[in-house]
């Protein structure tokens, strides 16, 4: 089933908390290469938006009213699988272990976590009923 997203609900903005905002930050914009699009500092925290693609973005914030914990978010970056194992690998992430095909091998992936310990996956999407939802 595919619905069309209303305009004014096309962009979608996840928000990860951290304890060190530089740590964050860093890891984002160096490590896993997101643009940056506004920062917002405050005396209560600060928040850093970033793209991850059109109409999708990552906002790292340390505002001390948060939600604490991890175990519940992973967020998923599609993306060629083993050049980005290759290179967060040389950059010294540590993955759970080595890109594998999952889901019937429709899904090519790697796992491992950022400083503040979120769930990330690498991952190329190959089920092609996602190619056709998206045409």
């Amino acid at each position: 089933m595919v619905e069309t997203v209303p305009e004014e609900i096309g962009q979608l903005i996840t928000i990860i908390y951290t304890d060190d905002f530089e740590r964050a930050e860093v890891f984002y914009r160096e490590t896993m290469q997101l643009a940056p699009i506004i920062e917002q500092r405050t005396e209560k925290g600060s928040v850093s938006i970033f793209q991850v693609n059109k109409g999708a973005y990552l906002g790292v914030s340390d505002f001390a009213h948060r939600p604490r914990g991890t175990d519940g978010i992973m967020l998923t970056f599609l993306r060629d699988v083993d050049a980005e194992y290759a290179r967060l690998s040389a950059l010294g992430v540590a993955f759970e272990g080595p890109p594998a095909w999952l889901i019937g091998d429709t899904v090519y992936a790697a796992f491992f976590r950022d400083p503040d310990g979120y769930h990330l996956e690498i991952q190329q999407f190959r089920d092609p009923r996602w190619t056709a939802a998206l045409a």
